[in-house]
């Protein structure tokens, strides 16, 4: 059995959906630094987070892109083909318990400025062309 705990941040916004069997699903990749150096630098570790079930649902009504948490879970490896028949692995983190790294008014205040600022980079109209030029 392993049990990884890393504290780090959400590097995209989480996509909420369900499983086939109608388990609510939440992904998102999370990023942690580590004491691994290459050169000068430390380097990060990625992954790619899934949480199930009900903290899936709590958590996609808090995080975002850039929320700060403590997660703990198992790393799984699957294996596959790519389309060369070409063996290759993907590594993920099962979330069991999460900690947040802020208050909860602060993750939904984070929650409500990236929401804005995705709804303002929304498709408008070009720059200097006339919205009946758009339509024909």
């Amino acid at each position: 059995m392993n049990n990884y705990i890393a504290t780090g941040r959400v590097a995209n916004e989480p996509i909420f959906g369900k499983t086939q069997n109608g388990k609510s699903k939440l992904t998102f990749t999370f990023i942690s630094g580590s004491r691994i150096k290459e050169g000068e630098e430390y380097l990060n570790f990625t992954v790619p987070a899934i949480v199930y079930g009900k903290p899936a649902e709590t958590l996609y009504d808090t995080l975002s892109k850039g929320s700060p948490l403590t997660l703990s879970g198992d790393l799984g490896t699957r294996i596959y083909a790519d389309e060369n028949g070409e063996k290759r692995y993907y590594t993920f983190l099962q979330v069991d318990k999460y900690d947040y790294g802020e208050s909860l008014e602060m993750a939904l205040s984070r929650k409500n400025r990236n929401q804005k600022v995705e709804d303002q980079t929304q498709d408008y109209p070009l720059v200097g062309r006339d919205m009946d030029d758009l339509n024909d």
